[in-house]
């Protein structure tokens, strides 16, 4: 009849829109930075919050995305296990990637999981270089880039409250910013987006943070994000690239498929596509 038709009409577009709403499969999300400190194009690839998910059989689903974006290095910005996962998941991605340069901190949930040194091991194993409180100038064809490295601020203590130790964090920034060349293009991994006060006083060019996991639930073009870990609701860095004073920062919004629905907010491998602002 009319109305059944209706019915199962009105059905097949609740359905469809709570599929495209929910979505949990991993996408990749594309940025663009234009420099005169860049001379040949590069490609960055960035792993976030991954929380020991599984894509496939041995990771193969998301090692397949990841090596068919060609990226030139990735790197790393926490929360990669936390304290109900395995090292299986982490593992069979580091031996997906092994033959692509990369670069790590440690994120809140490594350390609070008390998964920190089985988690350096594993990297040391596989060749990921750790870059907690130090830079590495690296060269990808004929440019030369500064990468720093903050783990997160519960290196400094088991506090409950990562704001005890910020003045810590700060002065180890600082620090690195003090190695920042002005000629060369300079980038920070930090995973809490939030601390945008202390990254406004640096040198770096960029920061790549995590963290906010997008906010979990956003409404395109309305809300970029509900909830994030330090901003509460309705976060301002929940995901994507702002502009602050000096610098960018660019928030992944990672790959853990949380218990709570993700809205309009899918697990996301970010590229970064660095090219000369005249090319």
């Amino acid at each position: 009849t009319g109305d059944s038709m209706k019915i199962v009409f009105i059905f097949m577009i609740i359905s469809f829109l709570i599929s495209i709403c929910g979505y949990q499969n991993v996408i990749v999300k594309k940025y663009k930075i234009k420099s005169h400190k860049i001379h040949h194009p590069i490609r960055i690839g960035v792993i976030s919050d991954l929380h020991g998910t599984r894509y496939g059989l041995h990771q193969e689903t998301l090692i397949k995305m990841i090596l068919k974006q060609d990226v030139d290095v990735i790197v790393m910005v926490g929360d990669l296990v936390d304290e109900y996962s395995g090292f299986d998941e982490i593992v069979d991605l580091l031996k997906g990637i092994k033959d692509i340069p990369c670069y790590y901190v440690l994120g809140n949930h490594e350390i609070s999981s008390g998964k920190k040194e089985t988690m350096i091991e594993f990297m040391n194993q596989y060749h990921v270089c750790l870059l907690g409180q130090k830079t590495n100038m690296i060269e990808i064809y004929d440019t030369k880039l500064l990468l720093g490295g903050m783990d997160d601020c519960f290196q400094y203590g088991e506090g409950k409250d990562y704001r005890e130790y910020l003045e810590y964090f700060e002065e180890d920034v600082q620090q690195l910013s003090k190695q920042v060349n002005p000629d060369i293009y300079s980038i920070l991994l930090s995973h809490r987006p939030s601390l945008t006060d202390i990254y406004e006083k640096t040198s770096f060019d960029l920061i790549i943070s995590g963290h906010a996991h997008g906010g979990q639930w956003r409404i395109p073009y309305i809300l970029n994000g509900l909830y994030a870990p330090d901003e509460g609701l309705f976060p301002r860095f929940a995901g994507g690239m702002y502009q602050l004073s000096h610098n960018q920062l660019l928030v992944g919004r990672g790959l853990v498929k949380n218990i709570l629905p993700r809205f309009f907010n899918p697990p996301e491998f970010v590229v970064i596509d660095m090219k000369n602002n005249e090319s």
